[in-house]
């Protein structure tokens, strides 16, 4: 099967994240799953919940913007 990537674009969005990821983690639809998440520069708790999935999941990359750049520019 082949490799599905998933790209979420992420801004102050701490309050809904972890729910988010979770959903994506364990979905059974794909077998081999890679997810992107891309920070745009939040300013609330989000770059720590990208970094604690980072480091619990293998197949979880994550990436930060310098400055706030919009989501289809994060994408």
């Amino acid at each position: 099967m082949a490799l599905v990537t998933i790209a979420v674009p992420v801004y102050n969005v701490g309050k809904y994240l972890e729910q988010c990821l979770d959903s994506i983690v364990n979905q059974t639809v794909f077998a081999d799953v890679e997810l992107l998440l891309v920070d745009d520069n939040s300013t609330d708790n989000s770059s720590k919940i990208i970094n604690e999935y980072c480091c619990r999941y293998s197949n979880v990359i994550g990436f930060k913007n310098r400055r706030n750049l919009g989501s289809s520019e994060s994408r």
